[in-house]
């Protein structure tokens, strides 16, 4: 369980970051405050619509694929995201399949917790994978509280850098 705690710890920064940065960080190359609301909102329905979709694709796959489907689209939007920012439309749909990626995680590890552990212990220690949301957003803050805010702009992209390695890190600890 502590695997999946690892793993969870590893690929929930980026997605609580472009979450809670993302106006922040398009608003250096689009000014369009009203867009970047839009797109915050689209991005939220579609972290609702993603979380079913990926438990529809958790009952279909098992864990290891679905996982590296969802780190690759994490990979693809830390890589890209510096240059999507400066198009509208190649903005909303990095926002977008992240939010949808990051939804998907609440998804994913209840069930795999349960298939792990059984139907009578993985609820009573999801709580123990869970804590890996809290170890990524604690990441996530420190990044932002001593990378953007001392480095601004370019504290973004550093910061994009260390949560595509951390990506890595959990591709191969699920190898």
């Amino acid at each position: 369980i502590t695997y999946l705690t690892l793993i969870l710890a590893a690929t929930v920064p980026f997605g609580l970051f472009v979450a809670f940065n993302y106006k922040e960080y398009g608003l250096y190359f689009i000014n369009d405050d009203r867009y970047l609301s839009i797109l915050g909102s689209i991005g939220s329905v579609g972290n609702g619509v993603f979380r079913m979709f990926w438990g529809v694709v958790m009952d279909l796959m098992p864990f290891k694929k679905v996982k590296y489907i969802m780190i690759a689209i994490f990979l693809v939007s830390c890589s890209t995201i510096v240059w999507a920012v400066k198009s509208n439309a190649a903005y909303l749909i990095t926002v977008l399949i992240t939010y949808g990626a990051y939804g998907g995680l609440y998804s994913v590890y209840p069930t795999q917790t349960v298939r792990m552990l059984g139907r009578n212990l993985g609820p009573k220690l999801y709580y123990i994978t869970f804590l890996g949301f809290s170890f990524g957003a604690i990441l996530q803050f420190i990044a932002h509280k001593y990378l953007v805010e001392q480095y601004k702009i370019d504290g973004y992209t550093y910061c994009f850098i260390i949560f595509g390695a951390m990506q890595l890190m959990a591709l191969i600890l699920i190898y």
